[in-house]
């Protein structure tokens, strides 16, 4: 039996993500497919178009077989941190043998090289990065830059570098590497469609389409063709009770967070910068919306996706030493077990629980009767994240509270 796994958002699904898993599967021979999803909360820092258990449906209508949850700590990382925790879950599985992941030049040899400059930083990369950044540039161009006049590459190669999808493709080889990962083998999947920017609604439209098409109802009749049929029904069964949600939506949320640790400063929660803690400080006096002070508070030098980020982790209460500690114990010592093919998951089911290194939770209530305090000090933190997104999405909609202790497995029959 061969397995490949994917690390997905699928936020939402649409005809790009099904096509890639089909994709993955015949490329790689793969008998099942496992994907590892993102939490309610996003690696660019967005909160989700809707909640994971409903993204575990789409992906099991396109052909998962598994469904795992990726803990909010990594979900929400930076693409550095989002690779390596995924990762390092999906090594510890036990069952994994192939990596699948999108890419726009949908060539491994070529991402794996940069990997392995990016990994190994060879003296004279470091310098030409120092150079460009001495010169202004911004740390994502800058990396780009180097690493271009480093390995003396072409303009065409040198654009892969700024592809979204092929940045975070390098990030999964890194982790590979940097975890000592031999049994997991990459495989880069051309990725079809519009870019992640492109808000054009075509057959092949991204997520980033779909979402502000339906910021209004009516944007939903545009979208039939851009999605799986189950995949757009469920649109429109959840549409104005669970669905769509949006960054502004948790600015009363944001702000109340921002108030509460105002006096102690920002700087001792994950991912928040000194330079960023004292923008928040000048400009806490003034809060609106969520999105209005990502503007304010962005600059040249520190991104969108990076002050959002910051912000999510304010909001989520995610400290700096608690996530280094998770990663200075392996990451997470368990994985949460969302959704499953009732005839395909059970061989994959009993490999992980025969050769896995990780504990699988199918449900909640038992957890803490399985994993160490600091386990269960990590699981709380999930759960207070999905718990935060359930009571926004339940006071926008007016909705009933959707508690994770009572959510069940999906099973696809």
């Amino acid at each position: 039996m061969k397995v490949a796994a994917i690390i997905a958002e699928y936020n939402p699904v649409h005809n790009g993500h099904a096509w890639m898993l089909r994709e993955a599967k015949r490329l790689s021979g793969a008998d099942l497919v496992v994907v590892l999803l993102g939490a309610n909360f996003t690696e660019r820092g967005e909160c989700a178009i809707c909640d994971m258990h409903l993204r575990t449906q789409m992906a099991l209508d396109i052909g998962a077989d598994l469904v795992l949850a990726l803990p909010v700590h990594y979900s929400t990382g930076s693409a550095e941190f989002f690779a390596r925790g995924a990762v390092s879950i999906l090594s510890r599985l036990g069952a994994v043998d192939v990596l699948a992941f999108g890419s726009e030049c949908a060539d491994t040899a070529i991402l794996q090289r940069f990997a392995d400059v990016l990994y190994e930083e060879p003296s004279e990369y470091v310098e030409e990065l120092k150079d460009c950044l001495k010169a202004g540039m911004s740390f994502p161009a800058a990396r780009s830059r180097a690493l271009a006049e480093y390995m003396d590459l072409s303009a065409e190669e040198e654009e892969i570098l700024k592809n979204p999808n092929d940045i975070l493709g390098i990030e999964y080889l890194k982790a590979l590497r940097s975890l000592k990962v031999v049994s997991v083998e990459p495989l880069a999947v051309e990725r079809k469609g519009g870019d992640h920017n492109d808000e054009t609604v075509s057959d092949y439209a991204s997520a980033s389409a779909i979402r502000s098409a339906l910021k209004e109802r009516s944007g939903l009749k545009k979208l039939g063709y851009t999605m799986p049929g189950d995949a757009f029904d469920m649109l429109g069964i959840w549409y104005g009770n669970r669905l769509p949600v949006y960054t502004d939506d948790f600015s009363r949320v944001l702000n109340a967070a921002l108030l509460k640790h105002a006096s102690e400063g920002f700087e001792s929660f994950y991912d928040v910068s000194k330079e960023v803690a004292d923008r928040i400080a000048l400009h806490i006096s003034g809060l609106g919306s969520f999105t209005h002070l990502i503007e304010l508070l962005k600059t040249r030098d520190v991104t969108y996706s990076r002050v959002m980020r910051s912000l999510n982790h304010i909001m989520l209460d995610l400290k700096k030493d608690s996530v280094n500690e998770y990663i200075e114990h392996g990451y997470s010592e368990y994985v949460r077990l969302l959704g499953m093919r009732k005839e395909t998951a059970g061989p994959v089911l009993n490999l992980i629980k025969k050769s896995g290194e990780i504990e699988l939770i199918s449900k909640l209530s038992d957890a803490h009767r399985i994993l160490s305090p600091l386990g269960g000090a990590m699981l709380e933190e999930d759960i207070f994240s999905a718990h935060l997104f359930n009571a926004v999405v339940a006071d926008k909609f007016g909705s009933p509270f959707r508690n994770e202790y009572r959510e069940q497995v999906i099973v696809l029959s």
